[in-house]
C-alpha cells in the first residue's frame, strides 16, 4: 500500500474518530489502531507523522467546528415550526421543512394531539394508511396546500416519545 494512500486512509480514521469522540472515547481507539497500522505498513521519512498529524488535527477541528454551526443552525425552538407541535417538544430540529422532536407526551398522546390540530387545520386523516402497533405510529393527513401527504411518525422512547413530521409526494 502506498504512503499517500496509508495518510488518506489514516486522515479519513481522524475525522470518523472526531464524529464518534462523543461515544466514550470510542473515535480514539479506532484513531490509535488506524495510525498503529499505518506506521506498521509505512517507512515514512523523520517527522513524516507528526506533520501529518498537526494537518489532521487542524482539519477534524475545522470539521467538528462546521459540524456544531450546522446543528445550531438546525436545532431551533418550537415556533420555528411549519407543523404544529406540543407545548414541551424538545430537540426541535427543522431542516427544511422536516421536524424531529422529542415530548414526554405518550404516543397515543401524540397521535391524539396531530388529529385534533391538523383537523382544526383542515387536514384529513388518510386512515387507509394509519399503523399504530407497539410502539410505533404512523399517520398520514391529506389538505396540504402543496398537494403533498403531511405524514405523522412516532416512536415510543418510554418515558417520551420521538415525532417526525414531513410533506412526501402522494
Amino acid at each position: 500500500m502506498s504512503k499517500f494512500k496509508i495518510l488518506i486512509i489514516a486522515a479519513l480514521v481522524l475525522l470518523l474518530s472526531t464524529a464518534c469522540l462523543s461515544f466514550g472515547g470510542l473515535g480514539e481507539k479506532v484513531m490509535d489502531k488506524a495510525l498503529d497500522k499505518a506506521l506498521e505498513e509505512a517507512d515514512l521519512p523523520e517527522g513524516a507523522l507528526e506533520t501529518a498529524q498537526a494537518g489532521f488535527e487542524a482539519i477534524s477541528t475545522e470539521v467538528l467546528s462546521s459540524a456544531e454551526e450546522a446543528m445550531d443552525d438546525v436545532v431551533t425552538d418550537a415556533g420555528d415550526s411549519p407543523y404544529p407541535v406540543p407545548d414541551d417538544a424538545q430537540n426541535l430540529m427543522n431542516l427544511d421543512g422536516v421536524i424531529n422532536y422529542q415530548t414526554s407526551l405518550t404516543l397515543d398522546e401524540v397521535v391524539a394531539f396531530y388529529r385534533q390540530a391538523l383537523a382544526a387545520q383542515g387536514y384529513t386523516e388518510r386512515t387507509i394508511n394509519t399503523v399504530i402497533e407497539a410502539g410505533v405510529a404512523s399517520l398520514v393527513f391529506d389538505g396540504d396546500p402543496s398537494g403533498k401527504a403531511l405524514v405523522v411518525q412516532v416512536v415510543s422512547l418510554g418515558e417520551s416519545s420521538n415525532v417526525n413530521v414531513r410533506l412526501e409526494d402522494t
